[in-house]
């Protein structure tokens, strides 16, 4: 199956009702479920050429939630902690109606995924968190200081190089309304003390970029306190592997989804 303009060609979109409103999601595909939770200001746009990798090897429906502030779902009410939105992404999933689901987090998306493993774990079979090296450093005040650095040294994205991505990047900082609240629970979150809770078997998959060298590898320190974690680490940043590489993280993920439970 040809996609067309990086979209997939039987993409479907739809709403789930929640006790915060309306969450907005995308989906493709046909086999087993797989959630995937987006970073700040995105939403599940950014997501639209991994899923049409997906679409193309097929074996996965996935579904791509806009989290609330984000994107076209419903406003993110100011205080809410990434506990309490991860209780959000269970309701949807039980509105979804499928069954546990397998869970892919990115950046932000990781924490929220890690909470929901934590605390429903019998709505999450499988889990993918993945971020650059800052986002999954297990202790809050090395990463935020880390998250912060990285943040001030962002490049931006340039519209002569992928005008497409370009022009969904700007879509979705227009229709971002829950940035900062969204960091702020970020910041706040205890990593560290929801990562012993999950029991579902999980890879921490973290990206490696030359300017966070100094901080080491971190994906290996999940592992002692999974029951059943890996680890894997693969060279560029998020804009990198959804935007030029979305078929070798596709395969990647398909991968770790098809191993059997033993060995996951």
């Amino acid at each position: 199956m040809k996609n067309v303009n990086g979209f997939p060609q039987a993409l479907r979109a739809g709403y789930l009702d929640t006790r915060l409103g309306q969450l907005h999601y995308r989906v493709c595909g046909q086999g087993r479920t797989l959630l995937l939770l987006h970073p700040p200001p995105r939403s599940s746009l950014v997501y639209r050429r991994l899923m049409a990798a997906f679409e193309e090897t097929g074996g996965v429906r996935v579904i791509a939630l806009d989290l609330p502030g984000f994107g076209q779902s419903c406003d993110l009410p100011a205080g809410i902690t990434i506990d309490g939105l991860a209780d959000v992404v269970a309701q949807a999933i039980v509105a979804l109606d499928c069954g546990p689901v397998s869970v892919f987090g990115l950046h932000t998306g990781n924490k929220v995924g890690a909470a929901l493993a934590a605390a429903h774990p019998a709505q999450v079979d499988r889990l993918i968190l993945a971020g650059l090296t800052h986002s999954i450093i297990l202790d809050a005040q090395r990463r935020n200081e880390a998250m912060r650095a990285y943040m001030r040294s962002k490049p931006p994205t340039d519209p002569a190089q992928d005008p497409p991505a370009w022009r969904d990047e700007q879509v979705d900082r227009l229709n971002a309304r829950g940035v900062d609240t969204l960091y702020a629970a970020n910041f706040s979150f205890d990593l560290a003390g929801v990562v012993p809770a999950i029991t579902a078997p999980t890879l921490v998959l973290e990206l490696a970029v030359p300017q966070e060298e100094s901080l080491g590898r971190h994906a290996d320190s999940w592992c002692a306190q999974l029951p059943r974690g890996q680890a894997a680490c693969v060279a560029g940043n998020d804009r990198d592997l959804l935007q030029s590489r979305p078929h070798e993280l596709a395969r990647m993920i398909t991968q770790y989804l098809n191993e059997s439970p033993a060995t996951a």
